[in-house]
């Protein structure tokens, strides 16, 4: 659409008419020709789904390998050799941050390969699918062969030499005057040529001799037309690539906001299953000899209404929640920002097709003037800044209008934000496209300017024609996307109410048949055997399970740390230890691998293995913190990092004084053996100096949880242990004392 090419392949012709006695006549095929295009060839290479989720989740990596030479590796389709048991030991599985995205990728290529076939076929032949399911040499060689059958197929045929033709010689016939004619011929002839010079005689004006362009100034145009090509060519790849970005972005919001909300409306509510339960206990609690009695009955029956009651004030408030919900989606302003933001891109590209309609008439006018032997004007045009002004307002209080009874999603600020770039196309065409008229013919040699040099301005007109062509474009296909943003969004704000009405209609109606079911109970005399659950919004009788009791209360909360930012508790603390030992035993790993543990760390949120100050971390936040860590510096090694330093200053340990550590290193001592590699029980023997500090205060929340204002000292002390445990079971008491003196000096934290 930019380039201005109609396309029939959109446009079918127009039909006649119907007739009432005669079939419509069938539509006459339109085989367009092939557009012209910088495409060759286009392979696309075809693999079933199947294999490329398989293909995708069987990799496997050496850690060891930094230079990552024989680093790859496939369970299925590339297996390690078995003889190599050490490299099948360090095998771990490749990382793929964006598995989760395969199938939604995958799913979006299913349903835009038509399109892009449809698209590539106004261009001829130039479409290769290829079966990529083989292996790779055979899909190479099939590759190969399209390309080869493509080559031959653009290579013209060299033309046969025709034989030249001799020259015919041509014969003149001289007719001689016979003798007597010269005298009177000959006087007319003279007084003929005295008449023509008595008149005025109009003298045909000489045709144009163009003037061999010097060949500097030829390179000098040529490589101008290429500068700015080149640069027009990367800034509009750049602003048509941020134009798709934004368009798909809010695609996915509205996708997104649809699926979030339909999770909202099926979270299931357990307060209405509470009810449920202790209702049933207590229905099945009665005796059956009191069942029969009508004042039993009565008051089964009052409850049974309480509980209809108490279950439709739960559902009044989740919908008021989802109401809430879809009313604070209404209010959002992503669209209107996202069109805004798709606008001032348009000006943008706009922007760019006036340097590029600047720079061609600067070309065109020097090559034409130079052509003609003219002298090339000095002046230019100034250059137009469209951005500028549209940053400063300029183009503002111009609402786009649209056509009478024309329906149209766009709303007045779309429609603002349309008619500022359509008072930009008419602010550059009412100032670039000025140049003058064609002259009459047989004036051409007393008009001056550029009209006067021969093809200059029929260039022009073609550049202006272009641009105008080009410019009209921009609005139609910002119209386009804008439009289809609010048709979502419609869509979406419609779709949300279905839902919402669906779901708490059908949740009436559970709550009905609920209560149906005990009065029908409560009539007969009989106990509710089999379990009642409202499933959302449906009733379902669980034949497979018989209840009688109350439902259990739940297992008390664990008692949680309350301590500064990032810093991890004893239970995380003896987690990630855990997997770091697994990982490096010898305490020292690569700050990438470290890296991206603390990443996928963060990442299983439902673990809890780091707190939530670090889930919104990214991996280059994670590197800049673990950096500080690094050593190995020297020539000839690989910077590593000890994981046990960065843990023990994650654990936010109380600073012990020399004279503490030299007490903990002579205790340890006095168990026996090395302290080195002492027994876990000798060294769980040991008194830690964070053991005779005052155990830390305790509070009870809303929720009955206990809450420790720091560590809880039993299980600091397994936790801080863990880290210096080798694979074998024992202890390093040398190195923890190691890292207290490094903390003591200020070596460690988190700052």
């Amino acid at each position: 659409k930019l380039a201005g090419v109609h396309d029939v392949h959109v446009h079918p012709a127009p039909q006649p008419p119907p007739s009432r006695l005669a079939p419509v006549p069938p539509e006459d095929e339109v085989v367009a020709e092939a557009l012209p295009s910088a495409l060759c060839l286009h392979v696309r290479l075809h693999v079933d789904k199947e294999i490329s989720l398989r293909r995708r989740v069987g990799r496997l990596v050496d850690p060891e390998d930094a230079q990552n030479v024989n680093a790859s590796f496939h369970l299925e389709f590339d297996p390690p050799p078995e003889d190599d048991t050490a490299l099948c030991a360090r095998l771990v599985k490749a990382p793929d941050p964006d598995n989760a995205d395969l199938l939604t990728r995958i799913s979006s290529y299913s349903d835009e390969r038509a399109l892009l076939t449809s698209w590539l076929s106004r261009f001829g032949g130039i479409l290769a699918p290829i079966d990529a399911t083989d292996v790779i040499e055979t899909v190479f060689d099939s590759v190969n062969a399209a390309v080869e059958q493509r080559i031959l197929a653009l290579t013209p045929p060299e033309p046969e030499p025709e034989p030249e033709a001799e020259p015919e010689e041509e014969t003149v016939e001289v007719e001689l005057p016979a003798e007597g004619e010269e005298g009177e011929e000959g006087e007319e002839a003279a007084g003929g040529e005295e008449a023509v010079e008595e008149e005025d005689v109009e003298i045909p004006p000489r045709p144009f001799a163009p003037v061999e362009v010097h060949v500097d100034v030829a390179n000098m145009l040529l490589e101008q037309w290429d500068g700015s090509e080149a640069q027009f060519e990367l800034n509009m790849r750049r602003l048509l690539r941020a134009v798709r970005d934004d368009h798909r972005k809010a695609v996915n919001w509205v996708a997104l906001t649809r699926n979030g909300y339909l999770d909202m409306l099926q979270r299931p509510s357990w307060e209405k299953q509470k009810l449920v339960y202790a209702f049933q206990a207590m229905f099945n609690s009665i005796d059956m000899e009191v069942r029969v009695i009508e004042e039993t009955k009565n008051e089964l029956h009052e409850r049974a209404g309480d509980l209809q009651n108490s279950l439709w004030e739960l559902a009044d408030a989740q919908r008021e929640e989802a109401e809430a919900e879809r009313a604070a989606v209404m209010e959002d302003t992503y669209v209107t920002d996202g069109s805004k933001m798709m606008v001032s891109y348009l000006v943008e590209i706009l922007q760019q097709e006036v340097h590029r309609y600047q720079a061609t008439e600067c070309v065109l006018r020097d090559y034409h003037y130079s052509r003609a032997g003219k002298q090339v004007p000095v002046e230019t045009a100034e250059p137009l800044n469209l951005v500028e002004m549209y940053v400063a307002d300029e183009f503002a209080g111009n609402p786009f209008e649209l056509e009478e009874e024309e329906e149209s999603a766009l709303t007045d600020d779309d429609k603002e934000a349309l008619g500022q770039l359509k008072a930009a196309i008419d602010k550059s065409t009412d100032t670039l496209c000025v140049s003058p008229d064609f002259p009459e013919p047989g004036t051409e040699g007393d008009v001056e300017g550029d009209a006067a040099v021969p093809g200059l301005l029929k260039g022009l007109k073609v550049e202006e024609d272009l641009f105008n062509a080009r410019a009209g474009a921009l609005v139609r296909r910002g119209r386009e996307v804008i439009e289809d943003m609010r048709r979502r969004e419609g869509q979406l704000h419609a779709r949300m109410d279905a839902l919402l009405g669906a779901r708490f209609r059908a949740e009436m109606e559970g709550v009905k048949a609920l209560v149906k079911e005990i009065k029908t109970r409560i009539e007969s005399g009989e106990r509710l055997l089999h379990e009642l659950k409202l499933n959302v919004s449906d009733f379902v009788m669980d034949e497979d399970s018989l209840t009688y009791a109350i439902v259990p209360k739940p297992a008390p909360l664990e008692a949680r740390e309350q301590l500064p930012p990032f810093c991890l508790s004893t239970t995380q603390l003896a987690k990630m230890a855990a997997w770091l030992q697994s990982a490096a035993p010898g305490g020292q790993v690569l700050l990438e691998v470290l890296v991206g543990v603390f990443h996928r760390a963060a990442a299983l949120a439902g673990l809890k293995l780091l707190p939530a100050e670090w889930i919104p971390l990214a991996p280059s936040k994670l590197r800049a913190l673990l950096v500080s860590y690094q050593t190995g510096d020297r020539v000839g090694f690989v910077p590593c990092v000890d994981w046990r330093r960065v843990m023990y200053s994650l654990a936010n340990l109380p600073e012990p004084t020399v004279e503490q550590l030299k007490k903990l290193l002579a205790a340890a001592k006095g168990k026996g053996g090395s302290v080195e590699a002492m027994p876990r029980a000798a060294a769980a023997a040991v008194e830690m100096w964070f053991e005779k500090m005052a155990p830390p205060e305790s509070l009870q929340d809303e929720n009955g949880q206990t809450v420790f204002k720091g560590h809880q000292q039993a299980l600091l002390k397994s936790a801080v242990l863990d880290m210096f445990t080798r694979s074998n079971g024992t202890v390093n008491i040398l190195h923890l004392v190691l890292y207290a003196c490094s903390s003591t000096q200020g070596g460690g934290g988190v700052e």
